[in-house]
């Protein structure tokens, strides 16, 4: 099951204070990613719909995707700056992929089968998805 949300304003400022997003994020379900993009990016758009064609999901896996379109944040250059600067990532969108609240990995603009895959082989060690 899929379950989208966006990250608010609160989150994104607690976020940028803790230098690190908070837990009801990253520990929200089995599986989260996390996308951090600007809403005129082209890439984002095309993301977006690849997300889209997952509809509900995969039947295998709780996963939570949060996003946030920071450009349209009253903290976007605070934002941007604790992006750049904590995730050393200049690029958008920006994709942060957590399993049982762990991080296991990032990347840009990842399309959505890319992003289940990782998912797949964090959670191989606990004898799921094989």
């Amino acid at each position: 099951m899929i379950t989208r949300l966006k990250m608010n304003h609160q989150q994104a400022g607690e976020a940028v204070k803790n230098a690190d997003l908070p837990g009801e994020i990253t520990g929200a379900s089995q599986a989260v990613a996390v996308i951090l993009t600007q809403s005129w990016c082209p890439q984002w758009a095309f993301m977006n719909m690849s997300l889209q064609g997952l509809k509900n999901g995969p039947d295998d896996m709780d996963l939570t995707i949060f996003t946030y379109e920071y450009d349209l944040s009253p903290i976007f250059q605070e934002f941007m700056n604790f992006k750049e600067t904590k995730f050393r990532n200049w690029e958008v969108p920006y994709v942060r992929l957590y399993w049982n609240g762990k991080f296991i990995g990032d990347g840009n603009s990842m399309p959505a089968g890319r992003m289940l895959q990782q998912f797949r082989s964090a959670a191989a060690p606990e004898g799921q998805f094989r």
